[in-house]
Formats: structure tokens, sequence, C-alpha cells
């Protein structure tokens, strides 16, 4: 709830990924900038209760958070590249435990690793009077430049609701019928007499399906 609310209010617009410790995790929504107002934090909600219970296994999202302040965490964000969950840092329960509340699809990973992969550099940041240090800061650029070209950030332009289900039909014969889809709602338009099979399949966002067979006889 607390992570749409920054989404629904815009504030991760033009935020960028600030840190990426090797395999270990890719973390964004604290910090912003714009060619127009330069570096910037991100405006925050009141801190959170915290509620750990999912582990920090590979693809999940979790809320970041103070050292030494299990109910500290606002707009920040991190993905875990791989299994965080027990071994040191042991994540499930370093700091009280550190609050699982998504999962990346299994294909949007390859993005989160390409980023893991980019070179990393330490940086100073301006946002209004204060001086703000930042390490592992991922460069899209061959090589992590010794000062910081904004250009060369893995930004976050836009952030909006991705449907967790898509939708394909099929006619099994389209002499008798046919048939579309838009959104979900389904069309099937008579051609001739007899009887024919039509097939809706939904794909989520891992790639699963499952489908259903609707028998259509044209009289």
């Amino acid at each position: 709830s607390n992570f749409l609310d920054y989404i629904d209010d815009l504030r991760y617009n033009d935020t960028f990924f600030h840190r990426a410790p090797q395999n270990f995790v890719v973390q964004g929504g604290g910090y912003k900038h714009t060619t127009a107002g330069g570096f910037s934090r991100v405006a925050t909600f009141s801190a959170l209760v915290n509620e750990p219970g999912l582990s920090n296994i590979r693809g999940t999202v979790a809320m970041a958070k103070l050292p030494g302040d299990p109910n500290s965490a606002t707009s920040e964000f991190f993905v875990n590249l791989g299994d965080n969950s027990g071994l040191p840092p042991a994540l499930d329960t370093e700091n009280g435990g550190f609050t699982v509340f998504g999962r990346v699809p299994t294909s949007g990973m390859a993005l989160l690793d390409n980023i893991n992969n980019l070179p990393k550099g330490n940086y100073a940041i301006t946002t209004g009077l204060n001086l703000v240090s930042l390490t592992d800061v991922p460069i899209n650029a061959a090589t992590a430049t010794a000062v910081l070209d904004p250009a060369e950030l893995v930004k976050i332009s836009s952030v909006g609701e991705a449907p967790i289900l898509s939708y394909q039909v099929l006619s099994l014969n389209t002499g008798v019928a046919s048939a579309s889809i838009t959104g979900s709602d389904i069309s099937i338009t008579g051609v001739a007499k007899g009887t024919t099979t039509v097939q809706v399949t939904a794909t989520d966002l891992d790639g699963n399906t499952v489908s259903q067979n609707i028998a259509v006889t044209v009289p």
C-alpha cells in the first residue's frame, strides 16, 4: 500500500537506482534528477511499522530502512538479486528483518541482472543544501567516470500499472465463427452454420498460461 501511494503520487518519476552492490541488491526510490531541478530527495510519507514475513530471495522487492531502526522505511526499496534470506547479511533477520512486499516477474529479472553488471562508482551529490555520499551507483556507460554524469544514471522516467494477466482468443474453426478480444471482452461472430470451439488463454507476467474452451454453435 505504501509503495502504491508513492506511485500514485508520481513520486518515483525521474528517480534513479542509486545503489547496486555487486550480486546483492539494486536499490532505488530515494533520489531524483531532472535537467531543470538537478538532484533532490524523494519527498516521503510517514515511516512504516516493519512487517517482515516473506523471505528475501531472488526477485523479491523489499523496503530499505535506516541501520538500527526497523521502523524507518519510507520511499526506498530494493530488489534482491540472489537469496539474501539466511546467510550474511541475512536480510530476513537483520535490523528486525526487511519487509518483502512484492516480486519482479521472471522475465523482468534480466533487466535487474543487466543493472548489476554495469560499472559502479562512488559519488557525492548535492540535494538542496545537503551533500550526500552515494556508493556503488550503477552507471550506464562503458566505465564509471570519476565525475558523475547524470545522463548516465539508470533512471525511472515514469511508473504505471502493469496488467497481471493478458488474454488471447482463438476460434478452432473460423469457417463457423470468428473470435476477437478487447481487454477482457470477447466478441464471437457467426460465419456459417455449424459448431466450433473458442479457446481463451490467459498468460501471467511469469509466462504461465491457462486455457478454457467454449463450445459455440451457429444455428
